[in-house]
């Protein structure tokens, strides 16, 4: 009976401090673990059996509240701890989720430094740089325009989009050393049909802008130039919606260009994906695939005009990608990947660099034209896509294999601490 009584004052005592820590809405860790490990719920309903006529009291504040072993305090107790105890499993997920990333930082570590930039060892120096990204997307303290460091944290290194977390572990000098210029090879057989036929067609002369590129050698650039001329408004476009605007723009660049054969196929899934959209769903794969047969070769993303402007849409794509290029990197040595902004296109490419550590390259940019007059700023970018097309032969002529890599980074399932 006296250990009895022992436990009933010590769990009273505990309740009026989670009363009165509730109240100033601050509790401190180690109390919490005190509650979850003193505080038992379900010993609670004896003290009915003890003794009926006592009381208990919970004070709150300044003030003392009492009630009867009768009444429903093992509800009152337990509406009290179940927050605390949702925001401790919270806390234990996250805790968990940064040792798995932490973890794999550590396990691909390397023995033998290869890749050495000014006396420094690029992947060490990675290794660093990730650590820092992890703790602070988990203090969340990554900005929408700090993406590069979201996608380190499970293994892109993209020194072409330094950070200033980045500039403090690297420094200026080693990340450009890391990103060189990609020298573009240009292409002049087919300039000046083309800049005749949209002289021509701003003329309001169609048929002579069509007979004028009759004279181009390739069919496929030759039947895009002629969609482009026939169908694009003179000088204006118009502001349409993400779908619309993958079908009617960029489908026929992307047709005319990237296909480097005719078993290439390429694929826009999500304008076709009307029923989930009507059930609130979306699906998690890229708005542009290129395949041959059930193999995938090349990934893409696409911001219509109206979200032209939203910085966290961009960036959410431009991680999307990083993750979806990595998927890529099992059977190709590289994997090419295509980012759209409404006009603006970027072409890039994901290697792996080290054990560890994969590299994401930028190739170059080009335009996607909505109206006549942009077609010279697509003439004028074009070798951008040529890189592609001629990735893309590489690609068809590589012998995909089974190979398997023994270390990696888990993927993250909670994204909402992305991009804060």
């Amino acid at each position: 009976m006296h250990w009895a009584l022992q436990k009933r004052k010590r769990s009273a005592k505990l309740q009026s401090v989670a009363v009165t820590s509730l109240a100033d809405t601050s509790v401190n860790d180690t109390m919490r673990r005190m509650l979850q490990e003193e505080l038992d719920l379900n010993d609670i309903p004896s003290l009915a059996r003890a003794d009926s006529s006592e009381e208990i009291h919970v004070e709150l504040g300044n003030q003392g509240v009492s009630s009867t072993s009768e009444t429903s305090l093992p509800e009152v107790v337990s509406n009290l701890v179940r927050p605390i105890d949702e925001e401790d499993q919270s806390a234990i997920v996250d805790n968990q989720e940064r040792d798995d990333l932490l973890a794999s930082v550590i396990h691909s570590r390397h023995s033998t430094c290869e890749w050495i930039v000014e006396e420094k060892c690029m992947s060490c120096l990675f290794q660093e740089y990730q650590k820092l990204a992890i703790e602070a997307l988990f203090a969340k303290e990554i900005k929408k325009v700090d993406v590069a460091d979201a996608i380190a944290t499970f293994g892109v290194f993209a020194p072409y989009a330094p950070t200033d977390r980045m500039l403090s572990v690297f420094g200026e000098s080693r990340l450009e050393s890391a990103a060189p210029i990609v020298k573009l090879q240009v292409e002049e057989e087919y300039d000046l049909c083309v800049l005749k036929a949209i002289r021509l067609r701003m003329n309001d002369q169609r048929d002579e802008a069509f007979e004028a590129l009759e004279n181009i050698k390739n069919r496929k650039i030759r039947v895009m130039f002629a969609t482009l001329i026939e169908h694009l408004p003179l000088d204006k476009g118009c502001r349409v919606a993400e779908e619309t605007f993958v079908a009617t723009y960029i489908a026929p660049i992307l047709l005319g260009m990237l296909r480097a054969n005719d078993k290439v196929s390429i694929h826009f899934p999500n304008t076709m994906c009307v029923t989930q959209k009507d059930q609130g769903m979306r699906p998690d794969r890229p708005d542009i695939i290129a395949k041959i047969g059930r193999r995938e070769l090349l990934f893409g993303e696409v911001t219509g005009p109206c979200q032209e402007t939203y910085r966290a849409k961009n960036a959410w794509d431009f991680f999307r990608l990083a993750r979806f290029g990595k998927s890529l990197l099992g059977d190709n040595p590289f994997a090419p990947l295509i980012q759209i902004v409404h006009t603006k296109g970027v072409y890039m490419r994901l290697k792996v660099m080290a054990r560890g550590m994969f590299l994401l390259e930028r190739v170059g940019a080009f335009v996607i034209p909505t109206s006549v007059d942009m077609l010279p700023s697509l003439l004028g970018t074009i070798q951008t896509l040529s890189a592609a097309k001629d990735d893309l032969d590489m690609l068809l002529e590589h012998k995909p294999g089974n190979r398997k890599r023994s270390w990696d980074f888990p993927d993250l399932p909670i994204t909402k601490k992305l991009l804060v």
